[in-house]
């Protein structure tokens, strides 16, 4: 990236002559880069020597795998959590709406009766008729997804099962919802940006914006599918649109905030290599495999002391060079998360009062 020399002087937000009302525009996906920058650096490959696997022990005693997921996290050194879209989408159908996708009809019935979008994804895929419009939809779909208040009671469980221990987060989410209910934004790296974030749609510097004044200003006053032009946010530096600040092209900005989560990610590998290290692979799917799924192979398999358990409503691969030491719970996110809870909430045993 080209950067200017000496001291850059912010230009107004005003909307370039190129760029009238209700111009036709492509919003288009560019192609999807996995792993670039890789989710670890391999500075020092030499992992902890094979003093023998607790977790593997623990796999022989117990069979149950709710059971053997919460055995297996106290003995634990350290949790390395790596999670991907279907945690978010079991949080919301469990906690915010429902799967008969009455919200969708509710809050985009303009959009459906226009572009007969089927789904949220769909929607946010699409091609718009203009920026005004674009916006109009994306604002919706960022207040909902970022910005409403939202208690998880799924991420609350998983939070309660690893309170007490060493932990780390890496998400390809854009939500926040880790750190919305209560985990600490020091042990959570958002790999793939975040909603509440906007950047340059051609970047002219790392800069970022805080999203959620523009968002709020934008759904406050759309109308028929359209945001007025002169709230679509532009950049200080060269007037361009901005855009989420999500990873969806190379054009992607990684600002101060994102090279920080990268660094103390890389520092939390390195600790987990040498340690009992237990890796958590919540809701990943097999779409994009590089960004989160292949990396924790690798380091499951550089350690000989660390355990993989991943848990997805379908099945996922495993290398055999790992398969002894990783376990598949196969099933509903909300189910595991239902059964955990029991579990946790049988295993504490009420006072009689009268000891």
């Amino acid at each position: 990236m080209t950067r200017r020399k000496g001291k850059t002087k912010p230009i107004a937000a005003n909307q370039p002559d190129s760029l009238k009302p209700d111009t036709k525009i492509q919003v288009v996906q560019p192609p999807l880069t996995y792993g670039n920058p890789g989710l670890f650096r391999y500075e020092r490959p030499d992992a902890a020597p094979d003093c023998g696997n607790i977790f593997l022990k623990l796999k022989e005693e117990i069979q149950d795998p709710i059971d053997f997921l919460i055995a297996a996290v106290q003995q634990a050194d350290l949790v390395m959590i790596g999670a991907g879209l279907n945690l978010s989408k079991a949080a919301f159908a469990r906690d915010k709406f429902s799967d008969d996708q009455s919200f969708w009809a509710e809050m985009y019935q303009d959009f459906i009766g226009m572009y007969e979008l089927p789904d949220l994804k769909t929607g946010s895929h699409s091609i718009y008729y203009s920026l005004e419009e674009f916006w109009g939809f994306w604002s919706k779909l960022i207040r909902l997804g970022r910005f409403t208040d939202f208690y998880s009671s799924i991420y609350h469980e998983l939070l309660d099962l690893i309170r007490d221990k060493e932990y780390f987060v890496v998400t390809s989410n854009f939500d926040h919802l880790f750190e919305r209910n209560g985990f600490d934004e020091k042990r959570v790296f958002n790999k793939e940006g975040d909603l509440g974030k906007l950047q340059c749609q051609h970047p002219c510097c790392t800069k970022t914006y805080d999203s959620q004044p523009f968002i709020l200003q934008m759904c406050q006053n759309q109308k028929d599918r359209k945001v007025p032009y002169e709230m679509i946010p532009r950049c200080l530096y060269c007037g361009r649109e901005l855009v989420p600040s999500i990873h969806l092209s190379e054009r992607f900005t990684h600002d101060a905030d994102w090279e920080d989560g990268h660094f103390r990610m890389n520092q939390t590998a390195e600790y987990a290599r040498h340690h009992n290290t237990l890796y958590l692979e919540l809701g990943v799917n097999d779409s994009k495999p590089g960004q989160i799924k292949f990396p924790i192979w690798k380091e499951t398999e550089i350690n000989p002391r660390s355990f993989l358990i991943t848990i997805n409503d379908k099945q996922s691969a495993i290398p055999d060079t790992i398969n002894e030491r990783a376990l598949c719970i196969e099933a509903d996110l909300i189910d595991v998360f239902a059964a955990l809870k029991e579990k946790r909430m049988n295993s504490v045993k009420p006072s009689c009062g009268n000891e």
